[in-house]
């Protein structure tokens, strides 16, 4: 065996733990689109969970492998607490991304959803009155309005399915976004910094 630089170990401590889903402060940190030829267009934003807050979120310290979930227990038997820091960094995305309708077809295609995320971002639509009531007139966003806007996300299980395969299960996801009115923005650089591995 070979020794390594620096003595390194290996314990109940540094096992993966299971990501606890709930409310989180995070950052925009990349968009993507794909827009139709009916002018509707589909946004997928990531955000990045920030550091700021997850010392003081408590969770039990489970790990998960192979399909089970297992608690780490302490001297007397209880399930041990740790706090969230370890998932600074991680990124989610919404489930569906967020769209921007043009053009509709069903009664389900409505803006509600793109307009509530870019609400919570803090993107400022002018408003003007329309048959006599006001409403926000919508834009596309581009990165420059989006990425590095802090915001809380809340993170839960979202069902998917593979159309084409007939595969489903779920999957950790940003089931909504929430305005993060004392968080800080990063800047583009910051934001889109690459993570260290």
């Amino acid at each position: 065996m070979r020794e390594p630089t620096k003595q390194t170990t290996f314990g109940d401590n540094d096992k993966r733990a299971m990501f606890e889903p709930g409310i989180y402060n995070a950052h925009i940190n990349k968009l993507d689109s794909k827009e139709f030829d009916d002018g509707n267009e589909v946004f997928n934003l990531t955000f990045k969970l920030a550091p700021d807050g997850l010392k003081d979120i408590e969770i039990p310290f489970q790990t998960f492998s192979e399909g089970v979930i297992t608690p780490v227990l302490d001297e007397d038997g209880e399930i041990r607490m740790i706090d969230a820091s370890r998932f600074a960094g991680r990124e989610f995305q919404l489930p569906n991304g967020a769209w921007f309708y043009e053009s509709t077809r069903y009664d389900w295609q409505t803006n509600e959803g793109y307009a509530n995320v870019c609400n919570a971002i803090g993107v400022d639509f002018p408003e003007k009155k329309v048959k006599g009531v006001m409403v926000r007139v919508l834009s596309k966003i581009d990165g420059e309005d989006v990425i590095g806007k802090p915001v809380k996300v809340k993170v839960g299980l979202s069902k998917w399915k593979n159309k084409s395969t007939g595969d489903s299960g779920v999957k950790l996801a940003i089931l909504e976004v929430l305005p993060w009115p004392e968080g800080e923005a990063l800047s583009f650089e910051e934001a889109g910094e690459a993570d260290p591995f």
